[in-house]
């Protein structure tokens, strides 16, 4: 590892923000992990170093280049477009360290398509689950539906959906039933 200068610091965020869409609690523990390989390999103070980096982090936020709001709202979009519930995205971005007001606000989000009509969210991403993964009425053959009916409610029980959406999807005679077709709201 090479040892930590101002100069280098810099370069490494300026690298990660280019490389990675990541929020700010990313960016700090890939420094200070790399400060702390570089410090430790040459015995020399990390504090200095972690200075550098808050203040690399400080003025990258102030650019917009790290904006964990956004970050959060486009990750739980992505997330919700594959069909993640909103308990499963609200943990997902959890763990990535986020707060808890930017959590909340991306999964009321969720709740207004991109034209700003409200949508429901539950149903959306249990649609886009089930066809995503050909359950029920998205089945290439539908002969076979009725065998792997309870197989497809499990499926989507164990996804995180709730019973009564899950009900309601699978019951529908075929995808243009509803309107399935038609993609995402979002």
């Amino acid at each position: 590892p090479t040892k930590p200068t101002r100069a280098l610091v810099e370069r490494w965020a300026e690298s990660y923000v280019n490389r990675y869409y990541s929020p700010e609690a990313s960016l700090r523990a890939t420094l200070e992990r790399r400060i702390r390989r570089g410090c430790e390999a040459h015995h020399t103070d990390q504090a200095e170093a972690h200075g550098w980096a808050e203040i690399v982090i400080t003025r990258l936020r102030q650019a917009g280049v790290i904006d964990d709001a956004r970050w959060a709202r486009d990750k739980a979009r992505a997330l919700a477009e594959r069909g993640v519930p909103a308990r499963g995205i609200r943990q997902r971005l959890r763990v990535k360290r986020l707060d808890a007001t930017y959590i909340d606000a991306a999964i009321a989000a969720l709740g207004v398509d991109r034209a700003g009509e409200p949508v429901d969210a539950a149903w959306e991403a249990a649609i886009a689950y089930a066809r995503r993964r050909r359950l029920g009425p998205f089945r290439r053959d539908s002969t076979t539906r009725a065998a792997f009916a309870q197989k497809d409610l499990a499926a989507l029980a164990r996804a995180g959906h709730s019973y009564g959406v899950a009900r309601q999807i699978l019951d529908a005679e075929s995808a243009e039933e509803r309107g399935y077709d038609s993609g995402n709201s979002w």
